[in-house]
């Protein structure tokens, strides 16, 4: 395969990514060649610009110039070519100011030759023109002749494909984005503003539109924008809408669609799509939650103050509508029917969260005890909403404790739990910030703590705190040993028995002990009960 035949083959592979190649040969005389116009201004001399190449279409930007500011220092009849392969053809040329070449077109308007007509150096024209005028791929390869030597300089792709794309709707390049305010500015994404796709019970939602063509340029013509809505939800262009409508329509190009719940589905939770269409293309669908209005309080997360102390507890919130959307901004009060001597006060932290749980807290008593409280919110036309009861309780630090395992008997590897529950002197679950205390000592044979308790562990809501182990490979027998010494003066250590059996299954001596131990036992039972038998059966005779 000749040198140039294996250019032609590099230049056509590289059109898949590249729409412009150049391949660069040995120049002597001609230093760069031709290059596609980059400095004319757009619709100069009837030229078009490319700043992209993809821009030449067969009737629309058809014309593409090349240019140059070589010269052509050779001896007469040396000469420079543009020579096009495809569906173009040269059409016009700008000759050089002072001492041209010479020009001959010939091929059809496919080969533009210029020749040195003296021994001097002699200019190029510049600004050669082409136009497309079909579909496929253009190339112009460049060659200079220098004596009786013609070589390839460079060949350019600069067009492939004739599809018409200007101001023709492009669905893939045009712009439809979900935000939260009516603005249109100039629309370049179609990324939802975050958070925008949720909207708060009688807000509206707003959807921007921009058809556009596939050189990513806004149509220039005008056509018929429409939206419609399901779930009940109202539409309407570039204002709030004025009747009940779920569908709307506009002629433009762009717009914003306003969206609103609807009076059928007044402080109710909805979630409608919205399909977008430009004369009858689907540009995109959208889907906007309207959450409805308060319907209900949860209240999670209650701990136990601590009576005597700081005495007050905390408890976490949220606001969920009738759909079970969590909603923001609505800020409860106590329900100040439900106070006691014990429990004298419940306030709230703040208003409520979209995303998280808001707390409050309570103020109790210096004695031990608890209250069943609640927290409620007030709509507007005086409909009343109620969290669940939960118990505010207060109690004192540790004054009794147990120990107890998840199980009596493990295998090896198996985890274990050790949970220790508190109360306080008035057998009270104890206060949320009592701890293990100082001096805390946990151990038991084969047992390995997940991780070590210290004096600092806390008890949980449950008066509780769970400790995890490891079970080790040796059956046996085992007792673990609970002391929290810092209460020795109310109690005292604890002792829980264990045993851990062999994993594989295999018997133990003392299983093997027990078993015959069992089995002997049984046997004297049997042979009482037969001697009770003879003896009744001698008394009969």
């Amino acid at each position: 395969m000749n040198s140039l035949k294996k250019i032609a083959l590099v230049a056509a592979a590289a059109l898949t990514s590249t729409l412009f190649v150049a391949i660069p040969q040995a120049q002597a005389a001609v230093t760069n060649g031709y290059v596609l116009s980059d400095s004319l201004a757009n619709g100069a001399r009837g030229v078009t610009v490319l700043a992209d190449t993809t821009k030449a279409e067969a009737g629309i930007n058809a014309i593409v110039a090349l240019t140059t500011s070589d010269t052509l220092a050779a001896t007469a009849d040396d000469n420079v070519s543009l020579e096009i392969a495809g569906p173009a053809t040269f059409t016009d040329y700008t000759a050089a100011g002072s001492n041209p070449t010479g020009v001959t077109l010939t091929s059809l308007g496919k080969l533009f030759t210029f020749t040195a007509t003296t021994t001097a150096a002699v200019n190029l024209p510049t600004n050669v023109k082409l136009t497309v005028n079909g579909a496929g791929t253009v190339t112009v390869t460049q060659k200079k002749k220098v004596g009786s030597t013609t070589s390839t300089i460079d060949i350019k792709t600069i067009y492939a494909g004739t599809t018409a794309k200007t101001n023709i709707l492009s669905v893939a390049d045009s712009y439809v984005r979900v935000q939260d305010t009516s603005t249109q500015g100039t629309l370049t994404s179609s990324v939802d503003v975050a958070g925008s796709t949720t909207v708060t019970n009688g807000s509206t939602g707003y959807i921007n539109i921009r058809a556009m063509d596939a050189y990513a340029a806004q149509l220039s013509t005008s056509g018929v924008i429409q939206a419609s809505a399901t779930g009940g939800a109202v539409v309407a262009f570039d204002a709030a809408p004025s009747t009940q409508v779920n569908s709307a329509a506009k002629t433009g190009t762009a717009g914003v669609l306003y969206v609103v719940q609807g009076t059928a589905n007044e402080n109710s939770p909805v979630t409608t799509t919205v399909t977008i269409t430009f004369n009858g293309a689907t540009l995109a669908t959208k889907t906007i939650t309207f959450t409805g209005r308060a319907a209900s309080i949860l209240v999670t997360g209650v701990d136990i103050a601590q009576s005597g102390g700081a005495r007050t507890g905390t408890y976490d919130f949220v606001v969920k509508d009738s759909a079970g959307n969590q909603l923001a901004g609505i800020t409860p009060v106590a329900d100040t029917t439900k106070y006691t001597s014990q429990v004298t006060a419940v306030s709230v932290g703040g208003a409520s969260s979209a995303t998280a749980v808001q707390t409050g807290g309570w103020t109790c008593a210096s004695t031990s005890g608890s209250s069943t409280v609640r927290i409620k919110h007030t709509h507007s036309d005086a409909t009343v909403i109620n969290s669940n009861d939960f118990v505010a309780a207060c109690a004192a630090g540790v004054n009794k404790y147990t120990a107890t395992l998840d199980k009596k008997e493990y295998k090896a590897g198996e985890i274990a739990t050790l949970t220790i529950s508190a109360t306080d002197i008035n057998g009270a679950k104890v206060h949320g910030a009592a701890t293990l205390g100082a001096g805390v000592a946990i151990s038991g044979g084969q047992l390995t703590a997940v991780s070590a308790p210290t004096s600092a562990d806390v008890f949980d809501t449950a008066g509780s705190r769970s400790i995890k182990f490891t079970v080790g490979n040796t059956a046996g027998a085992y007792n673990l040993i609970v002391d929290l010494p810092a209460y020795v003066a109310t109690d005292s250590a604890k002792t829980v028995a264990y045993s851990i059996v062999d994993a594989s299954g295999a018997v133990s001596n003392a299983e093997v002990l027990k078993a015959i131990v069992a089995l002997i036992a049984q046997i004297n039972k049997q042979i009482e009960a037969l001697q009770k038998l003879i003896l009744a059966t001698n008394k009969k005779k």
